[in-house]
Order: structure tokens, then sequence, then C-alpha cells
């Protein structure tokens, strides 16, 4: 899988860095929303871990925390002393539904729900199962049952675990790569910015499906009534409680599910499954406890601080102290704040010049996997296969205007170019395409120009081109010694100032390095699009068809299938 990433970032954080270079700036915390991404298992933001805002990208953790010699506490005990206390929210929510026989008599009870859960991880579910019982509601005949959803929701947000500078300090490899002024290496390993702060939360959600089968209504109502007062943990009486069990056996079957979300499952005794309606007060007690630890839970939030306003890096790589140089008879100092709000502005644009080049990097290592695995297939097999589109299911109508499509240009030479090899992205080809048809143009056999020179050749050659001309030239004028300080212009100078790096057009993923005009293009100098081909069908989710074929390489005779 190619990686995605945000365009034209490095615009905002010029425009940004500009704005506020001339204000003394001493440390400062930027807070990121995280709600769209609190899902992904496969991103683990901690304390003290490196980050870009500017590209998204995670980088290594690059403080550590420092063990008192005195201290002889555990590792929880320790986390503790080096984090400060998070406070709590409590929230309860009860939602309830009634599934109607049409999708308007649902409605209405959806919104309020979506309104309800609306910035929750539990929202999902919850739709999920008024979509399921809608499904089931169809079976029923309307005026003999009554489908009910009852959603019970309890969250904890905790807001928010920090790091105390006191207790922390830099890694010790990244000490050594900061004194001896290797400053591009030490933001290529930790990033231009990391994470002091962590805002968590935990949820619990209760989804109580009942159908209530028509009659006297007092006892329907007071089931209903019932189960709300236990719910919300209503104190009941005896004979209450008794007549609206008996109500439920009467007239409704109750189906009870639980899902958590970030819970500390190493604690509690109980579990977090209700057989019964009598279980549900001991499952919530069960679940409150696994909510409880600060350090665990669905990340909402970040707090991101420029490794420049660290006391700790600030001592390591001299951002602290004031430079004094000579310029012609007099001298000038440039304070440290000047230094800092330059360092992490060159920062930001390092690792943002590092992140296009790997994602160029790893398109055409994508690229040339998908070439290899194609040209291992048989001639007669890349005719009569078909590649599916990883992202978008194609349905008969897209296969079949393919196939009639590929028929139409039976004959056809390859050899002379021709306005039909081009990949048809908009139409026939968008969610299918054939497998020799994929290998063809990956080649590079539709380029209009010079097609006996591989179209990986031609990438590779415009990348090297980028990488010399722009990110090598640019990298050297910023670690470049200056004023007798070794690779100090990336103190004493911001990136948009350098004539190197101030070419903005370079900061696309997309663009090329173009030597007629010595700076970066948008316009395309490949004519294929490959990087949607690589992106939608590269990974070969391979199919069969004997009646494909397509130009004058698949000679099989198909106008007996075709008629």
């Amino acid at each position: 899988m190619t990686p995605s990433r945000r365009h034209f970032s490095g615009f905002f954080l010029l425009t940004f860095n500009l704005a506020v270079n001339w204000c003394q700036v001493d440390g400062f915390g930027t807070f990121v929303d995280m709600t769209e991404k609190s899902r992904a298992k496969d991103e683990v933001p901690v304390l003290g871990r490196g980050y870009s805002s500017g590209t998204g990208i995670y980088y290594s953790k690059c403080l550590r925390t420092v063990i008192p010699e005195d201290d002889d506490g555990d590792a929880d005990e320790i986390l503790a002393d080096a984090t400060r206390s998070a406070s709590f929210d409590y929230d309860y929510s009860l939602v309830k539904i009634q599934i109607g026989t049409s999708e308007s008599s649902t409605g209405a009870d959806t919104k309020s729900l979506v309104k309800a859960f609306s910035d929750t991880a539990s929202l999902g579910a919850a739709l999920q199962a008024v979509e399921d019982s809608k499904d089931k509601n169809k079976n029923s005949s309307e005026g003999e049952m009554k489908l009910q959803l009852m959603f019970a929701l309890m969250s904890i947000d905790k807001y928010s675990v920090s790091l105390r500078e006191d207790f922390v300090d830099l890694d010790v490899n990244v000490i050594a790569l900061l004194k001896r002024n290797d400053f591009t290496g030490a933001i290529q390993v930790c990033g231009p910015q990391f994470i002091r702060s962590i805002r968590r939360t935990a949820e619990v959600l209760g989804i109580f499906t009942y159908l209530s089968v028509d009659g006297p209504e007092d006892e329907v109502d007071l089931f209903q009534e019932t189960l709300e007062e236990d719910l919300e943990g209503v104190s009941k009486e005896d004979d209450k409680e008794e007549e609206g069990a008996k109500s439920f056996a009467t007239f409704s079957s109750l189906i009870i599910k639980i899902t958590g979300y970030g819970l500390d499952l190493s604690v509690g005794k109980g579990s977090l499954i209700a057989e019964s309606l009598g279980d549900y007060s001991d499952v919530m007690e069960s679940a409150f406890s696994m909510m409880l630890n600060p350090h665990t839970g669905l990340i909402k939030s970040i707090e991101l601080v420029p490794w420049s306003s660290n006391i700790h890096w600030q001592a390591a790589s001299g951002l602290d102290t004031t430079l004094v140089y000579s310029s012609g008879s007099s001298e000038k100092r440039l304070p440290s704040s000047i230094k800092q709000l330059n360092y992490m502005a060159n920062s930001e644009h390092i690792v943002e010049m590092d992140a296009i080049a790997k994602y160029k990097f790893n398109m055409l290592s994508s690229l040339s996997q998908c070439v290899q695995q194609l040209w291992k297939m048989s001639e007669p097999m890349l005719c009569n296969s078909y590649v599916s589109h990883r992202q978008t299911p194609f349905n008969s109508e897209h296969y079949n205007g393919m196939r009639s499509w590929l028929y139409d240009q039976r004959g056809m030479d390859l050899r002379i170019q021709n306005e039909q090899h081009f990949w048809r992205m908009d139409d026939e080809e968008q969610y299918v395409i054939q497998a020799y048809r994929l290998k063809y143009l990956l080649d590079g056999y539709a380029e209009s120009t010079d097609q006996q020179t591989t179209l990986i050749e031609k990438l590779t050659t415009v990348y090297s081109y980028w990488i010399n001309e722009y990110l090598g030239r640019c990298m050297k004028a910023l670690t470049a010694d200056i004023k007798g300080v070794r690779s100090g212009t990336i103190f004493f100078t911001h990136w948009a100032s350098l004539p190197e790096c101030y070419k903005p057009s370079c900061l696309f993923e997309s663009a090329y390095w173009s030597a007629d005009d010595n700076r970066c293009t948008l316009r395309r100098t490949i004519d294929t699009h490959w990087e949607k081909l690589v992106d939608g069908f590269c990974g070969l989710d391979l199919g069969y068809d004997r009646t494909l074929q397509w130009g004058d390489q698949c000679e099989i005779s198909l106008d007996s299938i075709y008629g």
C-alpha cells in the first residue's frame, strides 16, 4: 500500500513561520484533534515521541524518564512521577429508539441518536444496531410487534496526562547527535515537535433490543419504565419491580450487547458479559474500573511542542545561548529566540522534504514490484486475466464495458502510436483492467515519446533530478557553516530566505524537476497516470476470462463468442 499524505503543507508553514518570526516565544503547545485517527491501531502516540504536524508522521521517542538514584519504586510509580495527573469528566447518556416499518418513522429517532453520540467512538456500533433492527422489523407486521432499541453510553474524558520536564531528559544518542552539530540527523530521528500531553477517552455502550407484543398498554409501559429506571440506576419499589418483570416475561424478549473502547482489561475482577438485565449493574461496575487508567484509552487529542522549546534540547544544541559574531567592524548578536524560531521553521521544512522523498521512493518501489509480478506471468495468462480495482469493486456493467472495448481494438498494431493506447481511466478501465493492458501501460509503451525507454527508467531519472537539484542543494544550504558557526545556517536563516530552498512548487509530491527552467514544475512529463494505476490495481487481484483479447498480442478468435 502506498502512503497517503496531505499536500501543500509547506505553504502553511511558510506563512505561519514568517508571521511569528518577530515574536519572542519561549515555549508553547499546539493541540491537534485526533478524533478521526483514534481508531487507527497502527499509529501509537506516546508521550515524548516525535511528530510533525505538517506531514502527520510520527518519529522516534527521544525523551527518556530520569530515575532518581534513591527511587526504588516500580515502573508504574516512576511513570506517575514523570507525568502530571489527568482530570476526569464522566457522562452517562440514555437514548431510546422505536424501529418503525418505514424509513421516515425511524429517521427522527436516528437523528437524535447521532446528535447524542456524534463525538463518540460508539456511534458506529449504535447506527449498525439500528440498521440490523430495521432488517428484523421488515419481517414483523405493523400493529402486532414493536421493535425497541435502548442505548446506554457511559464515557470518561481523561484530560490530559502530560510530561514533567524535570523528570525526563533526552535520549543519550540524540544528545550525541546534537553535540556534534548533526542537527538534521536529530530532526530526521525525532521530528520537529514532540508529544507533551495526551487526552484520552474511554467508552462502554450497552445496546438493549426488545420486541414488544401489543397487549395491555399499562403493562407494556410498565416494562419500558422499569427498564429505563434500571439503566438509569433509579431505585424501585419491590412491587413495581416485580410487576415490571412479569410484563417483561409476557410481552418482550430482550437482547443485550456490550461494546467497549479504550478499556484497561488488566484491572477489574468482573466481566463485561451481561446474560440478563440483572447482570447489567455488575457489568457497569467492572467497566467503570477499566476506564480509570489515565494512560489507556482512545486518543482524543495530543499537545505538540517544538523541540526548540524543550530545555534539554536547547542545552544540547546551543539554542539557549545568544550568538555573538563580527560584521565588518561591529559586533552583532543573534538572540536565542530568533535562533529557536528559525530552527523550528527549518525543522518542519526538512521533514517535509524528507517525507516527499520517501513518498516518491515508495511509489517507485511499488511500481517496480508490480511490474515484476506482471513480467512473471505468461503471455496467455496476461491476455486472459483481468485485475480488479483495490478500493472500488466493479459490477457486470463495468466488466462488460471493458471487455467490449478490448474486443473493438482487436488486431490493432501496438507498434504504431495511437490515442486508443492510453489508459481509459474515466471510462471502460476505471474499475477493472486486462492484465496485459496493465503491463503495457506500466512498461511505458503508451508514452507519446521514447517508448523504448521503460517507464520506471524515466521515473527514476526524474526522481534523481529532484533529489539532487532540489533536496540535496537545499539541505546543503541549510546545514552550511556561517559566521564561524558549524552548520549555523539552520539557526541564522529561515529556509524561505535561501534561493536553493525557496522553490514552493517543489513541495508537491507530484512535482518534477525541470532542468531547462532550473526549477520544479507541475506539468506532467510522463503521459501515463501511473500513480493511479499503482494505487488502484497493483497488488494484482486477478480473475480469469478466456474471452479477453486486445491488440495483435492476444491471438484468440472470439467471433463464435461475440457473434
